[in-house]
């Protein structure tokens, strides 16, 4: 047991796997499936053989974004496609959502599961266009980042 732990700590933490990690857990991060992203990530990591930690620490960390990220997913969808919209015109309202649900269960559960669809669909769109940029932004960095700690740990070796 403890191997698996040590070889899952030392998994994936060439700066490449490591930025892979951080773009993917961050994009995950933000999906609108609330409770799915950290089984998501866990496959992810394994299926590509990730560092479990940096996904899931990436992942977490962004939690709130995702909370704050869900009306924009929804008002998105909404300004799609405005047929949809179990308010109306009105602006998304919790309260307004309980009622729904509360006078008809199913036909809210078909509007809402049409617009988690759709909104899963927009994530997968911003994953795409945004996952390059993440992965050159954070290999950039862990590359530079790697090279000063070389070139510090080789500078304080030659000062003693």
């Amino acid at each position: 047991m403890k191997k698996l732990i040590i070889n899952e700590l030392k998994q994936g933490i060439h700066p490449n796997s490591a930025a892979k990690a951080i773009a993917l857990g961050a994009l995950i991060g933000i999906s609108p499936l609330i409770g799915a992203t950290t089984l998501l990530s866990f496959f992810v990591a394994l299926k590509l053989r990730l560092n479990q930690i940096i996904i899931q620490a990436v992942n977490y960390f962004l939690y709130p974004l995702q909370i704050l990220l869900i009306p924009v997913y929804i008002k998105i969808c909404i300004t799609l496609i405005p047929s949809i919209s179990p308010f109306g015109n009105s602006e998304i309202d919790l309260e307004k959502m309980v009622a729904l649900f509360r006078a008809d269960a199913r036909d809210f559960l078909i509007r809402f599961g049409f617009i988690v669809l759709m909104s899963v669909g927009i994530w997968l769109i911003i994953a795409a266009i945004f996952y390059p940029i993440l992965m050159k932004l954070f290999l950039s960095t862990l590359n530079k980042t790697m090279h000063k700690t070389k070139s510090n740990k080789h500078n304080y070796q030659d000062f003693y």
